[in-house]
Formats: structure tokens, sequence, C-alpha cells
């Protein structure tokens, strides 16, 4: 029988700390799917279309009343695509991509970036009218990108993040 090389008590407190961050990423796993669920259940099924509706109108200070003038657009868990987002819905006009995040992540424009291509490749190839070859300016809604952080630490109550920021920019 080979002998096991002796652990110090050094990388025994290493390996303490791995069980303890592999726990910690799996309880914040399960906690993250069920509010995320949660989420998704209240504002982006069509069944509760008057919640993403009042929900828009708080947030913009807007009174639609007609649910028919809101249509999801979000993604669907699709396993080739690798993304799927929370709530999306066009109104006015407006592609509004809503996330919900239990964990601050200054990453979010980019992944709204990720979501919007997408949302918009889809609503341009059902369009016969758009032509991304045309020597015309093609039209494309305007999107509003909005996280809600419900985390335990502290945030600002409002902050603009802009993909702009995660740019690097050769010589500063």
């Amino acid at each position: 029988m080979a002998k096991q090389p002796k652990r110090t008590p050094k990388k025994r407190k290493l390996e303490r700390e791995r069980e303890q961050a592999a726990a910690n990423r799996k309880r914040a796993r399960i906690n993250r799917e069920f509010k995320d669920r949660l989420f998704k259940m209240l504002f982006g099924r069509a069944e509760n279309k008057q919640n993403a509706l009042e929900l828009y109108n708080a947030l913009n200070g807007t009174n639609y009343a007609d649910v028919e003038d809101l249509e999801f657009v979000t993604l669907e868990d699709a396993v080739y695509m690798g993304i799927k987002n929370d709530v999306a819905f066009i109104i006015d006009g407006t592609v509004n991509l809503y996330e919900q995040q239990s964990t601050f992540n200054p990453n979010m424009p980019y992944r709204f970036f990720q979501y919007g291509s997408e949302i918009f490749e889809n609503l341009t190839d059902n369009d016969d009218d758009f032509c991304e070859y045309s020597d015309l300016l093609q039209k494309l809604p305007m999107a509003c990108c909005v996280c809600f952080f419900i985390g335990s630490k502290n945030q600002p109550d409002r902050q603009i993040l802009r993909l702009s920021d995660m740019y690097q920019i050769p010589g500063y």
C-alpha cells in the first residue's frame, strides 16, 4: 500500500476553505434559482401579463391598461444558444429586458448585450421588411435594460452600468 503524503495544517485549511466555497456555491445556486423562477413566474408568463404591465408602468410613470399592448419576447431556454433571460417584452416600440439578481454583477451590461443581440436577431428574422444589407437605414426598437438587485449587500438604490465601461482602452 502506497504511503499517503502528510497533510500539513496549511493544506488542511485550504481543503476546508475549498469545501466551504463549494457548499456556499451550491446554496447560492439553489437560492438564486428559486428567486429567479419566482420573478419569471410573476412577470414573465402570459397569464401574468398584467403584472408585467404594472411593473412597466411603475418604472416608467406610464398608465398603460391594455395587456394586449405588451408582447413577450423572452429568450426561451435553448440549449444550443446557452443563454436565456428572465423577462423581455415589447411595449410602445421599446424592447424591455428585466433581470432579477440576488448577487451584484457589474457585468450585467454585457449580459444585456448578449440577450438584446439574440432578441433583435429573432425580431428581424421574423420581419420581412427588415434588410440588414439595405442602403437605407433600418430602424430597430429602442432597448431598455433593468436589473433588479435583491441581494443583501448594500448597493445604491439606482445605478447606471454601461457596456462602454467594460472596454479595454489601449494606453489607459
